[in-house]
């Protein structure tokens, strides 16, 4: 059971998407089942779900941005990866420090 840090970053567009594509394409040649989210602590959804059956998980995206995570989101699913979503584990926004800084990782979780 391992975490593992691929991530890429920058602006949503067609070469992000169609990186972010392969790479999932990849990883799910290899998994027996996939699940797809998005959360700002990696480790912490890790430590949490490590033991209900995952044996790995890959961060592929990182961004500081919402919007971009968003973009991202959107286009994961109209390229037909819909059903493998999770619900997506954004921060409140309202309980933010100010100054306080934020990512958003998308990531893999894989059987």
């Amino acid at each position: 059971m391992i975490l593992r840090w691929r991530e890429i970053g920058g602006r949503p567009g067609n070469r992000l998407f169609e990186r972010l594509h392969g790479s999932i394409e990849r990883y799910r040649d290899r998994s027996q089942s996939i699940e797809i989210g998005l959360t700002t602590d990696p480790t912490r959804l890790w430590s949490e779900r490590r033991y209900q059956g995952w044996n790995e998980m890959v961060v592929i995206y990182s961004t500081s941005t919402r919007d971009f995570a968003a973009a991202v989101e959107k286009d994961l699913i109209a390229r037909g990866w819909g059903e493998a979503f999770t619900s997506w584990n954004y921060e409140l926004l309202g309980e933010r420090l100010p100054g306080s800084y934020i990512r958003y990782y998308v990531y893999l979780m894989m059987v």
